[in-house]
């Protein structure tokens, strides 16, 4: 018997050997594919020949992709992967060159209009829509149109398209308006039958982030908080809309039975209803949408009308940051975007210690005057945060301004990186506040137990006996609660000295974990003014009297782990979920249980704000 024991070890273990092996093999196989990738990319891309500009000319921005603050790869090694893998996957569009370009081509003569295809524009955000829709109402102001065409319009698409002089629909198509909601799963029961018990530690009734672990559904103070903002959210749509296209919100929004009635008036055709109801002002097929834009812009050589495309025009147009290197004065912008964590993490990540590498570099730049920082975060590790606003804060102490821009999300911790910046900018819609602070803990005893496993054993203080596998001492317990009322005051005195409230108490009313709208929190002193990130550069410029300035953009460093995360969340992981289902599933949980996004922090500590990220 003791022979047969061995023998099986033996197996396993080479069986393990075998699979790691395979393992590695495949890892070295994609980074030699991703490097000679690269090679090819950047290679190809020298020996482009610029497209030369003249006569008229329609920018047409096909918007094939999801509006992001930053592209994780770059475009030549998507290029480069969508050919190896023989298919069109959505691309990322960063959404500020993009509004640089329309900028541009707003003055440039050899441009007559901007058409907007927006087929397969993803779902991107409501407040990185409102922001492009900015832009594209200051190109109007040129006398130039803009045209918004696509087969079918969601519900972001057509957002977007209201901004255009006119809007075209496919007579097979249709409109698709249907609200907004935030849902969250809840494990309470779940957890009771594996006999799990989870430890909360938290300050605001309205720090809704341990609910799902707590309860089976939503508290009414967090159901009550969240009403209002989506409510605001929606309202801002709806409002939007309705200026933009000249017509009432109900007819932007209409009851479930003013809809009925409405479509019955037009035998159920979609396409008809959007025309009547002033949603869209042509139905051309895909063939007359061709005839319509030679007719506004001529036509080319290659029967198609005069146009040239968004990544063509971008190439012989001036970017939108300059390098590093060059002399002159420089503002800077360093992007925040993602869940706040200790150390070092990928690309999708606020990392503490890559942040600080990369602020590094502003504090001791010399011809760097002032950082903008852009903020588009839920939050996530308090000691991680705190790591990051102090070097912020130095960086301020230094002489050197602090101007932060929030994006679609900068809540809990991603308000307290942002808390103590010398001007805070947001825009209507973008979510923040989420002030407060939870820790949690779980045990399994319980689960343990029913399976007939106990523990038990002797240590020198109550403190040694914390473990997963026994039950959390009553003591541990309330230390831990005090040091989470500690950091809620460390939070809530930080927003009062570095928004100017005049005491504790009326920060405190604001916080308790709420969330806000960017409309409300400059109501209420959260924000200091509305704005996007170009209106937070121009400030940034006149606070250090800069007229003539360069930006530069700041990328913290990469390492090993950052090519990891590009990859999963490049290109090449998305073909790598449609061949392989599984890997989507396991990202779909990974999204929907975001404590394993914040496990590294040394206290235990969070500030994040699970809610803000849920809208659908």
């Amino acid at each position: 018997m003791k022979f047969l024991f061995k023998l099986i070890g033996r197996i396993l273990r080479g069986c393990w050997l075998v699979i790691n092996f395979i393992r590695q093999f495949i890892m070295n196989i994609l980074v030699f594919g991703l490097i000679i990738g690269l090679i090819i990319g950047f290679s190809q891309h020298s020996n482009d020949n610029h497209p030369v500009l003249s006569g008229r000319n329609a920018l047409t921005l096909n918007l094939d992709g999801k509006l992001v603050e930053k592209t994780r790869l770059t475009g030549d090694l998507t290029r480069f992967v969508q050919r190896f893998i023989g298919t069109d996957l959505p691309d990322e569009i960063a959404i500020h060159p993009l509004i640089h370009t329309i900028e541009q081509a707003k003055t440039d003569t050899r441009i007559n209009g901007l058409v907007l295809n927006l087929n397969d524009l993803q779902p991107s955000g409501l407040t990185k829509l409102e922001m492009l829709g900015k832009a594209i109402n200051n190109f109007k102001k040129s006398g130039k149109p803009v045209i918004a065409i696509a087969d079918n319009y969601d519900q972001g698409q057509y957002f977007l398209a209201s901004f255009a002089n006119q809007i075209i629909l496919n007579p097979a198509g249709s409109v698709m308006i249907k609200g907004l909601s935030a849902n969250q799963l809840f494990y309470k029961d779940a957890l009771d039958k594996l006999g799990v018990t989870m430890h909360v530690f938290r300050v605001g009734i309205y720090k809704s982030f341990v609910e799902p672990y707590l309860r089976n559904g939503m508290s009414q103070p967090a159901r009550a908080d969240l009403t209002r903002w989506i409510n605001q959210l929606w309202q801002d749509y709806t409002q939007q809309v309705a200026h933009n296209r000249d017509i009432s919100a109900g007819n932007v929004a209409p009851s479930g039975s003013e809809l009925l009635a409405k479509l019955k008036q037009v035998d159920g055709n979609g396409a008809q209803y959007a025309l009547k109801n002033k949603l869209v002002d042509h139905l051309f097929t895909r063939s007359q949408v061709h005839q319509y834009l030679v007719h506004l812009f001529g036509i080319q050589g290659d029967n198609s009308y005069n146009h040239i495309d968004l990544t063509d025009y971008q190439a012989i147009q001036p970017p939108l940051y300059q390098s590093l290197k060059q002399n002159g004065s420089q503002i800077a912008v360093l992007t925040a975007e993602g869940a706040i964590v200790d150390g070092s993490g990928s690309n999708s990540m606020i990392a503490s210690d890559d942040m600080l590498n990369a602020l590094n570099k502003v504090q001791n730049d010399p011809h760097i005057k002032a950082l903008v920082l852009r903020v588009d975060s839920p939050g996530g590790s308090a000691f991680a945060a705190e790591l990051i606003r102090s070097k912020l804060a130095s960086i301020q102490k230094a002489g050197k301004p602090v101007i932060v821009s929030m994006g679609s999300v900068a809540a809990s911790g991603g308000y307290w990186i942002s808390s103590t910046a010398n001007r805070i900018f947001a825009m209507p819609t973008t979510i923040t506040g989420s002030i407060g602070i939870f820790g949690i803990f779980a045990t399994g005893e319980a689960g343990l137990s029913k399976l007939g496993i106990h523990s038990d054993g002797v240590a020198t203080t109550d403190y040694a006996t914390i473990s997963p596998l026994a039950p959390l001492p009553d003591d541990v317990a309330k230390i831990l609660q005090l040091n989470v009322e500690n950091g809620y005051h460390q939070f809530v005195s930080l927003v009062q000295k570095g928004r100017h409230y005049p005491n504790f108490a009326a920060v405190d009313q604001l916080a308790q974990g709420r969330i806000w709208t960017g409309r409300e929190a400059k109501a209420n002193g959260l924000v200091d003014q509305l704005g996007g990130l170009q209106d937070a550069i121009a400030y940034a410029a006149k606070t250090v009297k800069l007229s003539h300035y360069s930006l530069v953009n700041i990328v913290p460093d990469s390492n090993s782990q950052h090519w990891i995360g590009q990859l999963l969340h490049s290109e090449i992981g998305q073909w790598l979920s449609s061949q392989f289902p599984w890997m989507g599933q396991f990202i779909s949980v990974k999204q929907q249980a975001p404590l394993a996004l914040l496990r590294e922090d040394p206290q235990h500590l969070f500030g994040y704000c699970n809610l803000c990220r849920a809208i659908d």
